[in-house]
């Protein structure tokens, strides 16, 4: 079907426009984030989520995680960190710049003397990517044979089965 000429007194203002769209393509629009209070240049991987800037930037992986994954609430929200609960930013390595691009975000608890890795976001475009493995090692290093909390995607059983993960790895929240 071909668009025809529409009469110009037949069209929407632009404010119609937006108004009609804007709930949808905010709701479906990933974006990436950077950060600016780190040094220049530094590219460190995991950015420790310890500043306001940073809180803000988790929480919005944290919606881009409930939306996908439709569980009852986002896994995190601003002011969650502390001793025991611990969130990082995952910088990309797809974009690289002096200032970090954000392209993910991973939080892990304390259950006892273990850490749980409880959630995991990165940006569709960077699952695929040698960043996926490079954050795995990371937390393999910092963190050893943590604990995965289910349910699990079924990438992230993937991801277990790659790196040869137990399932024994799995625990579920009491």
């Amino acid at each position: 079907m071909i668009e025809q000429p529409v009469d110009k007194n037949d069209l929407p203002t632009q404010e119609e426009v937006i108004r009609e769209t804007e709930h949808f393509l905010e709701r479906d629009v990933i974006h990436y984030h950077r950060i600016s209070d780190t040094a220049y240049g530094i590219s460190w991987m995991l950015y420790p989520v310890n500043s306001p800037q940073r809180r803000e930037v988790a929480e919005s992986l944290a919606r881009y995680f409930h939306r996908e994954t439709h569980l009852d609430f986002p896994p995190y929200t601003a002011g969650d960190e502390n001793d025991d609960r611990l969130v990082y930013l995952v910088r990309s390595m797809r974009i690289t710049t002096a200032v970090p691009i954000i392209a993910g975000a991973v939080g892990l608890q304390r259950a006892s003397e273990e850490w749980v890795l409880t959630w995991i976001w990165l940006h569709p475009w960077e699952r695929r990517t040698r960043l996926v493995d490079a954050v795995f090692d990371l937390l393999d290093a910092a963190f050893g044979d943590f604990f995965i909390e289910a349910p699990i995607s079924g990438a992230m059983r993937g991801l277990m089965t790659k790196r040869h993960y137990e399932s024994s790895r799995l625990v579920t929240r009491a």
